[in-house]
């Protein structure tokens, strides 16, 4: 299932955009901890979590196609559905982990809330292009027409006197 090659160039690009705060954490953990009530002792395994800052719990951590509606970087760049939906899907996982003994126990969206105004993720918009999958496969057109509704809504945000926060919606994906 792997999609790209994590050499030190791309995960050095990965951690440096598309890790999740140490303090935005919070909400996986609870999710995590409500699903797996994890005890002292307890082996766990740290699937697909990125740059694995989740060592106490059994997940996976994705948007699986057709279920995109709150991943932040699609509202900016709806192209990337394109790529998202060739991802394996939610019944395609479950049935490959079946095969190892795992059944789906639960599924639900996780609010990952980032500290980083939409300007200081427009900043980084080039190096997150190169971090993230979905956004590799853009063409360039694409990606410039999603950097201007970007720098739009970083405009726009910058205005207000209170900006909305960053929200990304990502799926649990809890098997046991």
């Amino acid at each position: 299932m792997a999609r790209i090659a994590y050499d030190d160039k791309t995960a050095a690009a990965f951690k440096a955009v598309r890790e999740v705060p140490r303090a935005g954490l919070d909400r996986w953990r609870e999710a995590v901890r409500r699903h797996l009530r994890p005890m002292p002792g307890m082996t766990v395994a740290d699937i697909g979590a990125g740059t694995g800052v989740f060592a106490t719990a059994v997940l996976i951590r994705q948007a699986f196609p057709g279920r995109s509606e709150g991943v932040e970087i699609a509202r900016w760049f709806p192209e990337t559905a394109r790529t998202a939906d060739t991802f394996p899907s939610l019944e395609h996982t479950c049935q490959a982990f079946a095969a190892a003994g795992f059944s789906r126990d639960a599924i639900e969206q996780v609010p990952e809330t980032y500290q980083t105004s939409l300007a200081e993720f427009l900043a980084r918009a080039d190096t997150y292009r190169r971090a993230t999958t979905v956004m590799r496969d853009l063409t360039d057109e694409e990606f410039l027409r999603g950097k201007e509704r970007l720098r739009r809504a970083a405009q726009d945000a910058e205005e207000s006197p209170s900006p909305e926060p960053r929200i990304n919606w990502l799926d649990l994906l809890v098997l046991r």
